[in-house]
């Protein structure tokens, strides 16, 4: 684990100003974790803390593709099924599945059901993804 850098802290603070704060904390979680608390996110933008290596790439691509994450989070979702969680989760979590498993245009593609996950969570979120507009954003290299 790394101290959190200045570029990154930055980075924190320009996304909470454009994308809800628990999409933040989400997407930084791992899958099948306890949500990030609020408190650990606040250390980060300030500069204080660490973040593992996996949580740095995690906060590069959702940088590089903040623009299409806050259009989908104003998306109307298609339905919650009867599911106790809130639509809320269940779309930051789609979002996540995204951002991980989603493809980089003319990238080589991954394991199928990885991009099965994305596709998923693009479908719940209202995005037909036979129009081929899942694509993520290519990160630059750091």
């Amino acid at each position: 684990m790394k101290r959190v850098s200045k570029a990154d802290a930055t980075r924190l603070r320009q996304l909470n100003q454009n994308i809800d704060s628990q999409l933040i904390r989400t997407v930084l979680t791992p899958p099948g974790k306890r949500i990030m608390r609020p408190e650990r996110l606040e250390n980060l933008k300030a500069g204080r803390g660490r973040l593992r290596p996996e949580e740095q790439e995690k906060l590069r691509v959702l940088s590089a593709n903040y623009r299409s994450v806050a259009q989908l989070q104003k998306k109307q979702t298609r339905g919650n099924g009867h599911v106790r969680i809130s639509t809320r989760t269940r779309k930051n979590r789609s979002i996540r599945d995204w951002l991980l498993h989603g493809k980089e245009r003319d990238a080589e593609r991954r394991d199928p059901e990885d991009e099965q996950k994305a596709i998923h969570g693009l479908r719940f979120l209202g995005v037909d993804p036979s129009e081929k507009h899942y694509y993520l954003r290519k990160v630059r290299a750091a």
